[in-house]
């Protein structure tokens, strides 16, 4: 190990909002910015500590980092700040999204006026201590010469944790970065059903996919564009607002993820290539009626993908009626994108997938997952 990188443990808390996601986005932001997560503890629920108020989840982590102890409270109070944390003058303990505390860096001891290690108040908190002993139970106090075990047997708080089921994760977890659901978007080839199927599979999601391929209008659209493109268009918006209304409108947030490998809006996209000017006008009417009747997704994840990747990506899957496709029509649809992206108001993270795979290649998968998440919790 590098003679810079130390061990900072962690103490972490929640007891207003989503308890359970403010302490995954908090380990994984202070991740991020820090170092490498080393361990987590159980989640425990206790009362507050006090003050009254609504009982807390708290936690311990451990982090290998070589940030310095100033840098460490920097992105402490970043953290803590983006994640809703209100500071209050009155020297009182008060309710709070997220409160992190650095309880050891190695066995440094430091007192400054920005900082006391180990933190001064360890020994005397059971909802420290008892996560503390899961992930650093053979670490010995430098200051107090005890081990954790020992520390709790002498603690004189007598305040009653319960060990939770709650679960948190050094990677990154779709449905702990606060997206409840997730659109893939992309070109024609772009690899969008493919990543769905994955990430539906890896995190057990409901995975909505697109139906066009028994859509018969599709064919022969593609052999006389002009002559079908209007029916083939409200063939597709009919369709996918059926599947779009049936999945999302019956979703609740304890039903999990929900991924779909397409969005309404795509319809209006391509249909303002496929169409002349009357029959868009015409289009975008029933669109409209449609789509405002749906509510939007969590984060829209655009592949982007060159022209030359996308035809030899549709030339290996062979789907017949695809052959025809030319390389200026995936160009007309790339354009409409960024049209798209530039008035849009929705939060869509668009990420450079040419030289990625994220089915056969574990590092640009986890690469894509951390995006993910990270967008997120900024969004």
């Amino acid at each position: 190990m590098n003679k810079a990188t130390k061990t900072a443990i962690f103490s972490l808390g929640s007891n207003l909002g989503d308890r359970k996601t403010l302490l995954q986005k908090a380990i994984y932001m202070l991740a991020e910015r820090l170092g490498t997560i080393e361990k987590i503890s159980a989640v425990y629920q206790t009362p507050a500590w006090g003050f009254k108020g609504e009982d807390f989840y708290n936690c311990c982590i451990s982090i290998t980092t070589e940030k310095n102890p100033e840098l460490i409270m920097d992105t402490i109070e970043a953290v803590e700040g983006q994640l809703g944390r209100e500071r209050y003058q009155d020297n009182n303990y008060h309710s709070r999204t997220i409160d992190v505390d650095l309880l050891f860096l190695d066995d440094m001891i430091l007192n400054t006026e920005r900082l006391i290690l180990p933190h001064p108040h360890i020994h005397k908190r059971k909802f420290v201590l008892e996560p503390l002993l899961d992930i650093a139970d053979n670490f010995v106090h430098p200051i107090l010469k005890e081990d954790i075990k020992t520390l709790i047997e002498k603690c004189e708080d007598d305040s009653k944790l319960t060990k939770t089921d709650v679960r948190l994760y050094k990677d990154p977890q779709l449905n702990y970065g606060g997206i409840r659901h997730l659109v893939i978007e992309g070109n024609i080839g772009a690899g969008k059903t493919s990543l769905a199927q994955k990430l539906s599979k890896d995190f057990n999601a409901k995975l909505i996919e697109e139906e066009f391929k028994d859509n018969p209008l599709l064919e022969l659209f593609y052999k006389d564009p002009k002559k079908y493109a209007y029916d083939l268009e409200v063939s597709f918006l009919e369709d996918r607002y059926q599947q779009y209304h049936e999945h999302i409108h019956h979703h609740k947030e304890e039903d999990g993820l929900l991924i779909s490998d397409y969005d309404l809006k795509k319809s209006l996209i391509f249909a303002s290539i496929t169409l002349d000017q009357e029959d868009y006008f015409n289009y975008k009417s029933l669109f409209e009626l449609k789509h405002q009747q749906l509510r939007a997704a969590d984060v829209y994840l655009y592949l982007d993908q060159p022209t030359d990747r996308l035809m030899k990506n549709i030339a290996k899957r062979g789907r017949p009626y695809e052959q025809t496709i030319k390389a200026e029509y995936l160009e007309q649809i790339a354009s409409a994108y960024q049209d798209y992206f530039k008035s849009s108001t929705h939060p869509i993270l668009r990420v450079d997938a040419s030289q990625m795979d994220f089915l056969n290649s574990e590092e640009d998968y986890r690469e894509l997952l951390k995006k993910l998440v990270s967008f997120s919790i900024r969004n």
